[in-house]
């Protein structure tokens, strides 16, 4: 029903540009074993010249931070009467009818809807301002002629909705009490200094992955692709195609030819070439990515592979069943469809260019 489905988990990672949207499909060829100089002429990756962002702190900004903590700080109770406002959180029921007879994902018995923010089908939220709590609607809708799921694209629907409640937010005030019950600090003063530092942290955090993907288009795109291991190329390929597919599939709930043509405005045969484009920019940056790291002698060692997933478990708050059963596979597996030990030999190969280089 809704147009997007947040996912209950999400794990951040760093992927080079593109690398970050192909996933799966068979083991990734080895570079390492290639003879790079041979498919590679590497640019100059010494003496790059980089800037590093600005990460003063301001006053406003410290401001807005300590007001979004104590947003999300906030109580909520939820409220038996009152009239649905714009603005206003409201908790409902519905049931979606197509036809007379209701449908996958167009009802539930408890969803939370804030008037203006959240994103339904045209109709839906705006129905529901000035009704009052108790009151049962019912909405005449039509599904958009683009709607993501084939099945009810372009159709009528007759939605029931029941107003449950309507949540009621109390913000807390920032006092040296609620301070010292909610920080490591026991003064406001101390917690405004704390988020500055904090702020600065992610600021300078921040600056440094800019740089770093300066630094390394820099030499990407100065250096030269003189042939692409075809091996490398096939397997690239079918890790576009198949994740297209997948989009097709489990997002869009249609074919994946109806998907390249409804939504990509192409043709299977046309998005062959489309992929094959494509996987050699992305196998381009590999192998620039492995010759430098060869010149460097950068590897990923097993031990520092296996450290790295301990900590994307831990920083999500997961143990290895926890997160199989999240994602319907072990994070071995997650972890090499999406590629994270490139990722981290793209993370050593722009430090030491960075380190390598000069700034301005």
């Amino acid at each position: 029903m809704k147009k997007r489905i947040l996912s209950t988990i999400t794990i951040s990672i760093m992927l080079i540009g593109i690398l970050a949207f192909v996933t799966g499909c068979g083991n990734e060829p080895d570079y390492s074993s290639l003879k790079l100089e041979d498919y590679v002429a590497l640019a100059q990756y010494k003496g790059v010249t980089y800037k590093l962002g600005d990460a003063t702190v301001t006053d406003d900004e410290i401001e807005a931070e300590v007001k979004t903590r104590l947003d999300a700080a906030a109580e909520t109770t939820v409220v038996q009467e009152g009239v649905v406002e714009d603005g206003s959180t409201i908790n409902v029921s519905y049931e979606g009818k197509i036809d007379g007879k209701t449908f996958e994902g167009g009802s539930t018995e408890s969803s939370d809807i804030i008037i203006g923010k959240t994103s339904m089908i045209d109709g839906f939220v705006e129905g529901l301002i000035g009704k009052s709590v108790g009151d049962t609607v019912t909405l005449n809708l039509k599904f958009p002629d683009d709607y993501h799921s084939s099945k009810v694209a372009g159709k009528d629907v007759v939605f029931t909705v029941k107003i449950k409640g309507i949540k009621i937010k109390t913000v807390p005030e920032l006092t040296d009490e609620w301070v010292a019950a909610n920080s490591k600090v026991k003064t406001v003063a101390e917690y405004r200094e704390s988020v500055k530092s904090e702020l600065k942290k992610a600021k300078q955090k921040q600056n440094k992955q800019t740089t770093k993907t300066a630094v390394w288009q820099e030499v990407f795109s100065k250096s030269k692709i003189k042939k692409y291991p075809e091996d490398a190329l096939k397997h690239e390929k079918a890790k576009i195609i198949e994740n297209y597919k997948e989009t097709a599939e489990k997002t869009y709930k249609t074919t994946y030819e109806d998907y390249l043509k409804k939504y990509m405005n192409t043709t299977e045969k046309k998005f062959e070439k489309t992929a094959e484009d494509y996987a050699k920019t992305i196998v381009g940056q590999k192998l620039v990515l492995n010759a430098v790291a060869s010149k460097e002698k950068l590897t990923v060692s097993d031990k520092e592979y296996k450290k790295h997933l301990e900590k994307v478990l831990k920083n999500a708050g997961l143990d290895e069943k926890s997160f199989e059963k999240s994602y319907k596979m072990s994070i071995e597996k997650y972890a090499e469809k999406m590629d994270w030990k490139t990722s981290m030999l793209y993370d050593k190969v722009t430090d030491k260019i960075i380190e390598l280089g000069t700034q301005e």
